[in-house]
């Protein structure tokens, strides 16, 4: 759960760098409109980042399976996420 929390961290930072490019644009239509406010946007990605966090750690009480693989998937979307922003800005 922590490589979740700190991947979410990474896609935001990674997000603000690919966007300084002018090459990227923010495709989620409910952050595209907090991008203009790095705190909002920070606080409102934190917030449903420790709500994944506490959907998984609830079901996880069902079954230890579950859990694991939703956060294989979870990190590996994030993953994927911030390395395409990292190649974005690395190309400018």
């Amino acid at each position: 759960m922590a490589v979740w929390l700190l991947l979410n961290v990474l896609d935001v930072l990674s997000t603000y760098q690919a966007l300084s490019t002018g090459k990227a644009t923010e495709i989620n239509p409910l952050m595209s409109l907090l991008i203009g406010t790095p705190l909002l946007l920070i606080t409102a990605k934190m917030l449903l980042a420790y709500g994944a966090v506490k959907i998984v750690e609830k079901a996880s009480a069902r079954s230890i399976y579950y859990s694991v693989v939703s956060l294989l998937v979870l990190n590996i979307y994030v993953a994927l996420v911030c390395a395409n922003n990292i190649i974005v800005w690395l190309r400018n």
